[in-house]
């Protein structure tokens, strides 16, 4: 199973939020919600049968579509190379690798905040930018010019 999670910005992600979609939707499809969701993270579980292949499969293709998506992945099944794992995880894309819900829920947390800083600097940067008190901006005429050509 996967589940896909966001930091609401539009009335179509909300169908999303909390949502979980079986594996054997295809990825394409699971990727083609993510990118009509407009979501900002998107976290992929790991449980039996399904494997850390398929996550990796899933992530290179997010990364490669939505390349500024916040991935974590929760290898919630996972006992042995759990390292080498998450190693390949990374490597395939994934920001995050947990193994417990705690891990999870405590990851998506820093980056929802990550993402709420870098709105705010952003949302900072265009006012300084175009509300910028020094900036004059140019006064029209209020007079009605008489040659006016259309």
């Amino acid at each position: 199973m996967s589940s896909l999670g966001r930091c609401s910005r539009n009335a179509s992600a909300a169908r999303l939020r909390g949502a979980t979609h079986p594996a054997k939707l295809v990825v394409g499809g699971l990727v083609k919600l993510v990118d009509e969701a407009d979501l900002d993270a998107a976290c992929i579980f790991v449980v039996a049968p399904s494997t850390v292949i398929h996550a990796r499969y899933l992530c290179v293709k997010l990364r490669a579509q939505l390349p500024n998506l916040k991935i974590a992945i929760g290898l919630w099944s996972a006992t042995e190379n759990i390292t080498q794992a998450a190693e390949r995880l990374r490597d395939s894309g994934a920001n995050e690798v947990v193994t417990t819900i705690a891990d999870a829920v405590e990851q998506l947390a820093i980056i929802m905040q990550i993402l709420h800083n870098e709105a705010e600097a952003y949302d900072n940067l265009l006012q300084e930018v175009f509300f910028h008190p020094g900036l004059a901006l140019p006064q029209s005429d209020p007079t009605p010019k008489e040659n006016f050509q259309r």
